[in-house]
């Protein structure tokens, strides 16, 4: 007989092997999950999204509950993502790239005001004239030269995207340059001359496209198939002011900026762009809440920057976060570096 309490031996093993499967598997869709993530400006209820939408990528039987599991945890903690009108499975997977390229087409064209979502033959015509485009991306031609900055002979170490060569310089050409360009307006990229001063330009004045990173990712579904993805992160810039009146000020500045004037702090948006690259569709496109020009995204990193999001938003002793705006924490370039200090001014 045992001690009241205790378990076999061999009971306690199988349980120790089960809890340590299922933290690695979580911990695989948690890793696998910030592939499909928006490239600044994450939120806690991105994540969840990326983690269904990754998992059901790979996994589309969820035969150990493990979705189910997550979705409940975060509805108890009260993290809710945005845009969504449940918290089902289906709607928290992130729309495919079709799906966001044929909601763009819609609204361009002023149509569908009142559907939900696109039709299904509009995702098809979206799904099959990328696949052209997509595969130029391996291949840019050379553009003829203009001059005034929009062709590719204009900038230099630019080279060829031979396909898995990850080379950022060849995505962005495609996607400032080449076939890319119509799908600036559903990657919620900017390169309009008249957009916002703020936002950050090159030498002939376009707003500047950075892409930050361009690598594939190899994964094993549960058929033991391998799935190869090309992941792109594209943001942009614009000078942010503490100040609004500062800010509504300076974009309406006629002038262009000085190389080394920034503003009081910088937001960011873009997009993460997933590839197939068998079959050369836009698996998915993310992006942040709004575009670099989006003024309501701008007053949400203001706020947070400023401490004036919430009256009580330091989660440990209640008291207000000190500002950004304020002289004596203008040394600290973000608010983490004030929530690790160990002593007050």
């Amino acid at each position: 007989m045992l001690p009241q309490g205790d378990i076999p031996p061999d009971l306690a093993n199988r349980l120790a092997e089960e809890a340590s499967r299922c933290a690695r598997e979580i911990l695989q869709m948690c890793i696998r999950a910030l592939d499909y993530c928006p490239p600044v400006g994450i939120t806690f209820g991105n994540y969840l999204r990326a983690i269904i939408t990754g998992d059901i990528n790979l996994n589309a039987d969820d035969e150990l509950g493990y979705r189910v599991a997550l979705v409940e945890s975060f509805r108890s903690w009260g993290i809710y993502p945005r845009g969504i009108r449940s918290m089902s499975i289906e709607a928290l997977v992130w729309p495919s790239g079709a799906e966001v390229i044929a909601e763009t087409r819609a609204v361009k064209s002023k149509r569908q005001k009142m559907q939900s979502a696109p039709s299904r033959s509009d995702v098809k015509a979206a799904r099959d004239s990328c696949g052209q485009d997509i595969a130029e991306l391996f291949n840019v031609p050379q553009a003829e030269r203009r001059g005034d900055g929009t062709d590719a002979s204009t900038y230099k170490g630019v080279s060829r995207f031979h396909k898995w060569d990850l080379s950022r310089a060849a995505v962005w050409r495609w996607l400032v340059l080449g076939k890319g360009q119509k799908y600036l307006k559903a990657f919620g990229l900017v390169v309009d001359r008249n957009a916002r001063p703020t936002i950050y330009r090159n030498r002939f004045g376009v707003p500047t496209v950075e892409v930050h990173s361009v690598r594939t990712a190899l994964r094993r579904d549960s058929r033991g198939q391998t799935v190869t993805d090309i992941v792109i992160e594209a943001t942009q810039r614009r000078r942010g002011y503490f100040s609004e009146q500062a800010q509504k000020d300076a974009d309406a500045r006629t002038k262009p900026f000085p190389e080394n004037e920034d503003g009081d702090f910088k937001c960011r948006a873009g997009c993460t762009i997933i590839i197939d690259g068998t079959k050369n569709t836009f698996r998915h496109i993310i992006g942040t809440s709004g575009t670099i020009e989006d003024d309501k995204a701008l007053a949400i990193v203001r706020a947070y920057l400023t401490g004036e999001a919430e009256a009580d938003s330091n989660s440990f002793d209640g008291r207000r976060q000190r500002s950004l705006a304020e002289r004596r924490a203008r040394g600290f370039d973000e608010p983490f570096a004030m929530l690790h200090r160990h002593s007050e001014d």
